[in-house]
């Protein structure tokens, strides 16, 4: 369970990183 919110936050981060740049 941890292992898989973890994940989900990386990725919405990453996410976030690519639509503002």
């Amino acid at each position: 369970m941890m292992f898989y919110i973890k994940t989900a936050q990386y990725t919405a981060t990453h996410i976030n990183k690519t639509n503002i740049q």
